[in-house]
């Protein structure tokens, strides 16, 4: 008869304690509840985003997608970093925490890098002189004809946050 004996070692131990840790934490990032434009509605600026990504043809608002392409464009890149930053977690030089933070941190970065490129579709005449009409100072158009950059506050609200989830 053959006996088999386990050995765990410090690093299996960790890795189990970290996976035990993962299924209780994520990563989120957008826009949260607390984030709201300035205006009579107190509109949240999720609901601005979400109608930015896809469109709405009911407002003649044209799609200008940048969570779905940064996400397709930066997937194998987070994942590249996750798997780094598991190896400190399974040495104990990191926390997932500290992963997931690092994580969030990266991609919410990478998503303000896309809003804040995007160019296209142009804006429409239309809004371009609502935008004029909001300013105090008209002959400032700094980012006058830039898409999803007016008060800039959709670029600086987004967000990522590290929470639990049991």
């Amino acid at each position: 008869m053959v006996s088999i004996k386990r050995v765990e070692s410090k690093d299996g131990r960790n890795l189990l304690a970290a996976l035990t840790k993962l299924q209780d934490k994520q990563a989120k990032v957008g826009w949260f509840p607390s984030a709201r434009y300035d205006d009579a509605k107190s509109t949240p600026v999720a609901s601005v985003a979400a109608q930015n990504e896809f469109g709405n043809p009911a407002k003649h608002i044209p799609a200008r997608p940048f969570m779905r392409p940064t996400i397709l464009n930066k997937t194998q890149e987070w994942k590249e970093l996750a798997e780094q930053g598991a190896k400190s977690v399974i040495t104990n030089r990191a926390s997932i925490e500290d992963l997931l933070d690092l994580i969030g941190a990266s991609a919410s970065a990478d998503i303000k890098q896309t809003i804040s490129k995007l160019t296209t579709p142009a804006l429409s005449e239309r809004t371009i002189r609502a935008r004029l009409s909001r300013r105090k100072n008209k002959t400032h158009v700094g980012l006058l004809t830039k898409p999803l950059v007016d008060t800039s506050y959709m670029l600086v609200s987004l967000s990522y946050e590290v929470e639990s989830i049991r």
